[in-house]
């Protein structure tokens, strides 16, 4: 099972990616957040192998995240 974490500031943005994640076997969510303080917890405590991110984010941009997220998870 593929984990992913979704990242983004807008809800209706994360529903529409759990709807397309759900569709496809073998990947599992395992964690959202909106805001990316919480979403770098999650990635901390689940160990995704997958985070879908977005760039454009209030409190931290996405590229900003993604330089403090190991490199063995793959950024989408």
């Amino acid at each position: 099972m593929i984990k992913c974490v979704i990242i983004d500031d807008e809800q209706p943005a994360i529903k529409v990616l759990e709807i397309y994640i759900s569709r496809i076997p073998g990947l599992q969510v395992v964690g959202t957040a909106t805001n990316p303080l919480k979403g770098l917890q999650i990635i901390k405590e689940q160990h995704p192998d997958v985070v879908f991110l977005d760039i454009q984010m209030e409190e931290m941009s996405g590229l900003e995240v993604m330089k403090i997220i190991n490199t063995t998870t793959k950024v989408v």
